[in-house]
């Protein structure tokens, strides 16, 4: 599994322990310009698809049974369009939209907000990636958020997450016990085969940021 994002919004080993070892590698990739990855990551990769090339150089992500994919604020439309690159089973969006969602953003960093757009390309799998973006529904600008990368993605799902009006869900569900349950039932749980002789499995996520 990798995390893709500028921050998770909580401390990354809350996150860390609840993912299961023994099931899942973690790679976590992390922009310190804070540009969504809009320029990929300083000194790895200039774009998006530089970034997922040298991943692809460096892990052998096709030894894995599941590569998936988790971004968390303005690191979840990458997770998205990373998912889709390298052909993740599985992408989820936490709280993010497309960049153009962000203008203050993009005017203070030089940038256009069609950078990821640019370096998509087509999906490198014949199977599609299963997206989700989730937010707070009580949340009205993450609604919108996750509306915006649906209009680039018409597949990906839109799910509300009850009771909660903070952009921060994934805080919010470790202060309620519920993160572990959540990140089970949206990422990492099977759904379908796995690839024959993988006996792990990878992902890939990205997020702003005991029990539960």
């Amino acid at each position: 599994m990798s995390i893709v994002g500028n921050r998770l919004m909580l401390p990354l080993s809350a996150l860390l322990q609840r993912i299961p070892a023994r099931r899942f590698d973690v790679v976590l990739l992390r922009d310190p310009d804070q540009c969504g990855f809009l320029r990929g990551i300083r000194g790895y990769g200039d774009d998006l698809a530089a970034v997922v090339g040298r991943l692809k150089r460096e892990i052998p992500l096709v030894s894995y049974a599941t590569v998936r994919c988790l971004g968390v604020s303005a690191g979840g439309a990458a997770a998205l369009y990373a998912g889709e690159m390298i052909g993740a089973s599985r992408a989820v969006c936490i709280g993010g939209g497309h960049p153009l969602r962000a203008p203050e953003l993009l005017k203070a960093r030089g940038l256009d907000g069609h950078e990821l757009d640019r370096v998509r390309g087509a999906p490198s799998s014949a199977a599609p990636t299963s997206m989700a973006c989730y937010f707070a529904e009580d949340y009205p600008r993450d609604r919108a958020n996750a509306r915006s990368l649906r209009d680039v993605f018409p597949a990906a799902r839109t799910v509300a997450i009850p009771e909660i009006a903070a952009h921060n869900v994934l805080f919010e569900l470790l202060k309620r016990g519920q993160l572990r349950r959540f990140l089970e039932d949206a990422l990492l749980a099977d759904r379908g085969p796995a690839r024959p002789g993988a006996p792990r499995q990878a992902a890939r996520a990205g997020a702003p940021g005991g029990a539960g």
